[in-house]
């Protein structure tokens, strides 16, 4: 009687079950994000999500006259920027229809929604009367501050995790740890969206980790060189310089490093994104989907992500700079030819900025 054995997988297929994987957990991320800033599936078009948008923008204390007022050329080159970005997200969509195409467009595509929102954000800096930030570390920090430090309700931007939970969560509602893969509706996007921000700043704190050993490890060296300093002054026999490497924490000192990591928000894991996707595993927006409908979908969900966040920015600039001068930057904007085509980027929500 022949023997059967269990089958060993592949390295091969043992790499594309993890690429499938991933690329289910991040689609998930994306479309619980999408639902807490106000789109449905079943929505035909994109107008009903921003409407819900613009109800919980309408709503926010955020909305305030700065008492700096600033020249409104000076916010346009950022809002240039984000725009011209969105503009080529979008564009995807309307003229990437193949399934392997849509597959390699989804790597640029999750990176242009973190330039959406980062030039945004530094647009709406600026608008403020504030110096722009020259970094994404600055500029990922003030995203932070202006949206999750001030406890406004306006998820997903204002969404957030530190060291002493989440943050800005909506009244009577608690956060319960889910997989991911479960499914995703208007209750559930909470739990899932906020996995993907505990599991971000996860990463962050691995990585704060590591540099607080670093600099542990810098300190006892330097120790070491002064003490053979001195001994040797002392006309004492040289020592071996011993390899220093990389100390453990204390459980003190893993309290403090836990404390002094800041709040994680919407904006930090679109950027853990950008770095999967142009660094760590690009593959996995190739390999990973099971079908066309699967990236059809993430690529939506990220274009909805892109116009809402850029409504959300709009909306405040346009407070600061006034409705007229912001107006005037839009339409200037939808003049310069392929911009204005209709329904799709800034086009999309001018009627809207309008009414406001």
């Amino acid at each position: 009687m022949a023997i059967i054995r269990p089958h060993t997988p592949t390295r091969a297929e043992r790499r594309e079950e993890a690429e499938s994987g991933a690329f289910q957990t991040h689609s998930a991320y994306v479309q619980a994000f999408s639902l807490l800033a106000g789109y449905r599936d079943a929505d035909h078009d994109d107008a009903p999500g921003l409407n819900r948008a613009l109800s919980m923008i309408r709503a926010s204390p955020s909305l305030q006259v700065p008492t700096v007022r600033i020249v409104p050329d000076d916010v346009y080159p950022m809002l240039v920027s984000a725009w011209g970005t969105e503009l080529l997200l979008a564009l995807n969509e309307t003229y990437l229809k193949e399934d392997d195409i849509v597959r390699v467009s989804n790597n640029w595509c999750v990176v242009q929604l973190y330039y959406v929102m980062y030039h945004a954000t530094q647009a709406l800096v600026v608008a403020r009367g504030n110096r722009r930030p020259v970094s994404h570390a600055a500029t990922q920090r003030i995203f932070m501050d202006y949206w999750v430090k001030k406890q406004l309700q306006i998820p997903p931007w204002t969404f957030g995790i530190g060291s002493s939970g989440y943050r800005n969560v909506s009244q009577g509602r608690v956060i319960t740890d889910i997989h991911p893969w479960s499914a995703c509706d208007t209750n559930t996007c909470w739990d899932i969206a906020g996995k993907a921000l505990k599991t971000t700043r996860g990463e962050g704190f691995r990585e704060h980790i590591k540099h607080r050993r670093e600099d542990k490890q810098k300190v006892t060296r330097k120790a070491w060189n002064e003490q053979e300093q001195q001994r040797l002054a002392a006309g004492r026999i040289a020592r071996k310089k011993p390899d220093f490497g990389l100390p453990l924490l204390t459980p003190e000192e893993k309290d403090a490093a836990k404390a002094s990591l800041r709040d994680y928000t919407f904006m930090d894991y679109v950027y853990r994104l950008r770095i999967n996707a142009n660094y760590e595993d690009g593959s996995m927006f190739i390999d990973g989907p099971r079908d066309r409908l699967s990236s059809e979908r993430l690529r939506h969900n990220l274009i909805r992500l892109a116009s809402s966040t850029l409504l959300l920015n709009e909306a405040h600039v346009l407070v600061a700079l006034g409705k007229e001068n912001m107006m005037q930057l839009v339409d200037r904007w939808l003049t310069s030819g392929q911009a204005n085509t209709p329904n799709v980027g800034v086009a999309l929500r001018a009627d809207i900025l309008r009414a406001f």
